[in-house]
């Protein structure tokens, strides 16, 4: 990681659990901390609350970049808790946490690493034939929604960051009858596995 030269305490990238990428506009809070540094914070965010500013601009949240990346500056020595999400995607993510451990340093300081990934709500499976052989470029979708994708070269397919709930997935393959089932994501972060055997239609 960067060596920054002004004093960066925590800094850290929010990535898709599944893809790797990373995730634009997550909140990074922090729930815990150094005794000290929680009563100054609670004074702070008082005053602050009482001009109108809004959660998200509170010392104690950061917001990722569009490239997932966050910090927090000048936070004093300790221990501190970490709590991780993205609220504006509704169910399609779960949340992280992490603890990690703040240290001064003299002149250039290497911020504390509080990377986290977030899991998605994920379908995924494979599409195959009576006789077990992959099925390519079979259209897996989730019923009443947008959100579709192909299956590979393997047959395998996976649909991710979609909402939770009972989900009933879709999938068309040329010169294959429609199949669908129905995948139980019953928590936001939770997957599911659903493989498909289409038939000649």
């Amino acid at each position: 990681m960067e060596t920054f030269t002004r004093r960066v305490a925590i800094a850290g990238q929010v990535t898709d659990a599944e893809t790797g990428a990373g995730i634009g506009g997550a909140l990074v809070s922090i729930s815990g901390g150094p005794k000290p540094f929680l009563a100054w914070l609670a004074i702070r965010k008082a005053e602050l609350a009482s001009r109108g500013v809004p959660a998200a601009g509170m010392p104690d949240v950061a917001v990722t970049g569009a490239d997932g990346w966050f910090h927090f500056d000048a936070l004093p020595d300790g221990k501190y808790a970490l709590d991780f999400g993205l609220p504006a995607a509704g169910t399609r993510y779960g949340t992280a946490k992490l603890s990690v451990k703040v240290r001064a340093g003299e002149g250039a300081v290497k911020p504390t690493d509080a990377s986290a990934a977030l899991p998605p709500t994920t379908v995924r499976g494979r599409v195959a034939d009576a006789g077990g052989a992959s099925v390519p470029m079979a259209e897996v979708r989730i019923k009443g929604s947008g959100e579709k994708t192909f299956s590979g070269v393997d047959g395998r397919y996976r649909l991710v960051g979609v909402e939770r709930g009972a989900r009933t997935v879709q999938v068309q393959a040329r010169g294959a009858a429609a199949a669908e089932a129905v995948a139980q994501l019953p928590d936001p972060g939770s997957s599911a596995t659903l493989d498909f055997t289409v038939s000649p239609g």
